[in-house]
């Protein structure tokens, strides 16, 4: 992933930490946020609340569904109906209303939709409904899974044989297997399909990532890293007026897919990552490249040679370092604290964020007015961040968990229906992913100047894997929904705080100096510490002259 200090800096110079060069592949891999969006939080509509109740039998299809759910429904407590069993009906009495009095129950074999919100989704469709509800689980832990494999697999392949070849690819595949989704006649053949896209949407999220980190210059990293997240919010939105207008999954499903698909132009407009090209020895190519990004930029082209032969001497006298592994993270006590600390804070905020998102279609008013204000709100949330962590990474994060975390625990307070259109439901639930979308950026930069730079790249593909462990766990905490509306919001408002816990134990970085090496690692709050008192000597010393 790059060279070690002074042997990537030169060709930086020469060709410009961002300019139009930078600029516009940036944007083109931010782009690739869109389908990320679509495909990892398309569940809010493939499982869209919808009502249902037991299938009337042939001789009761002249009462309403009113009638019928009173008739036929045992109630439950909070005066709803229980609509995964019926009272037997095998009876001799002529007297229809008497059936409400009988105590014994059957399992509905069949159901009835309410379908004036969508005329089908996955649910209605596989009738995913009672004992079967837990697939719908299934579905969105078996793409965080692909997802996570995916994170693997196209970051070993993108090292082997470069960045552009397996985004391209994965570009493709998603698009693909998205289409295959949308027209499998089995519910098992969705799976199966979605889980190669959420492959697929692994590989694309890491790439992109990499690429647009490896082209930007190291003061413009934080700030490329917060505003290439935009596009996921924006994303959002656009998946909800897609929704709004096709009402049927698999026409939904398959719009998303032929617009991703329109992605596959990249192979004639991105180049290969010239830090990978001289990584592996290709130099002449690399060069190209920063001459063309130097012609961009408006550089001398001539200092791009000069620079790319400079840093091709300085690493062979370097020499090949040892790679960086999980274990080096464990290897001092120090260390292994702050890194265990940081994963287990992703792990919250991956199981926070895609919990919440997914119960977006049950906090309640229109299901593509909240699924917009979700997607709204995160632009100004990530914009925030840039701003936010200036006040400092560990408080930042500490701020925004426990904003979710409040938010999270008033929304059980507020039952659904009592207020016109749930707008106190709805506004505490932008409240919170806001939280949430101040969270993962400002825990990105934390994480980055947290972790050595001789294990920052493993650090970090660590940590984000711990993310996706968490979102593989969300769907199953949401469903608790089903023993009270209460427990998701519980859960993840306690998980928000337990995630400001942890980090609030952590060192600030903000001011600090970087951690170059292990040592450094393991001494970095303390050597934060004492050059800030140094600093403040040398401020008192000079006003005392």
């Amino acid at each position: 992933m790059g060279y070690h200090g002074s042997t990537s800096d030169a060709v930086q110079v020469a060709v410009g930490d961002f300019g139009r060069w930078q600029a516009g592949i940036s944007l083109l891999m931010a782009f690739l946020k869109l389908p990320i969006a679509w495909f990892q939080l398309s569940i809010i509509v493939l499982e869209t609340h919808t009502d249902f109740w037991c299938a009337r039998p042939h001789s009761y299809a002249n009462l309403s569904v009113d009638e019928w759910r009173n008739f036929s429904h045992p109630r439950l407590r909070n005066g709803g109906y229980d609509a995964c069993r019926i009272y037997n009906l095998n009876y001799t009495n002529d007297d229809v209303r008497d059936a409400s009095e009988r105590r014994d129950t059957v399992e509905c074999q069949s159901w009835e939709y309410n379908r004036e919100v969508f005329k089908e989704n996955i649910v209605t469709e596989w009738n995913l409904v009672c004992s079967r509800s837990v697939m719908v689980d299934i579905a969105q832990a078996t793409f965080m899974l692909g997802v996570l494999l995916g994170n693997v697999l196209f970051g070993i392949a993108a090292d082997r044989i470069g960045r552009k070849v397996p985004l391209i690819f994965a570009i493709g595949l998603q698009a693909a297997a998205g289409v295959l989704s949308a027209y499998s006649p089995w519910f098992s053949g969705f799976l199966v399909a979605r889980f190669f896209m959420a492959v697929a949407t692994g590989g694309t999220m890491i790439i992109s990532f990499v690429l647009v980190m490896e082209i930007v210059g190291n003061k413009w990293r934080t700030t490329i890293a917060i505003l290439y997240q935009i596009p996921f919010s924006l994303g959002i939105c656009l998946m909800a007026g897609v929704s709004y207008l096709q009402r049927d999954w698999r026409d939904f499903q398959f719009t998303l897919s032929a617009i991703s698909a329109v992605f596959l132009v990249y192979w004639w407009f991105i180049p290969e990552s010239p830090r990978w090209l001289m990584a592996v020895g290709r130099d002449m190519e690399a060069l190209r490249i920063f001459e063309s990004a130097a012609r961009w930029n408006n550089r001398d082209v001539t200092a791009v040679k000069e620079a790319v032969q400079r840093t091709r001497s300085e690493r062979e006298d370097f020499g090949g370092d040892r790679k960086a592994t999980l274990a080096d993270l464990m290897r001092t006590p120090n260390l292994r604290r702050n890194s265990l600390s940081l994963f287990f804070s992703w792990f919250m905020a991956g199981l926070s964020f895609f919990g919440f998102s997914q119960t977006l279609s049950k906090v309640g008013g229109n299901v593509f007015v909240t699924t917009v204000i979700a997607g709204i709100i995160g632009v100004p949330g990530t914009l925030a961040c840039i701003y936010v962590v200036r006040f400092g990474r560990k408080k930042s994060i500490c701020t925004s968990h426990i904003v979710t975390a409040v938010s999270c625990l008033l929304l059980i307070a507020v039952p659904t229906g009592m207020f016109p259109g749930d707008w106190p439901r709805v506004l505490l639930s932008a409240i919170a992913l806001t939280g949430m979308c101040l969270t993962f950026p400002a825990l990105y930069v934390f994480s980055g100047e947290l972790f050595p730079t001789v294990v920052r790249n493993v650090g970090l593909g660590s940590a984000s894997m711990f993310s996706r462990f968490g979102s593989i766990l969300a769907p199953f905490i949401k469903s608790l929904g089903y023993f009270g509306n209460f427990w998701p919001p519980l859960i993840f408002g306690c998980c928000s705080l337990v995630g400001a816990a942890v980090i609030y134990f952590l060192p600030e970085t903000k001011n600090c100096r970087l951690p170059d090496t292990l040592e450094d690692g393991e001494q970095f709050g303390r050597k934060c510490i004492q050059d800030k008192e140094n600093r403040n000597y040398i401020q008192v010393s000079q006003q005392q002259r």
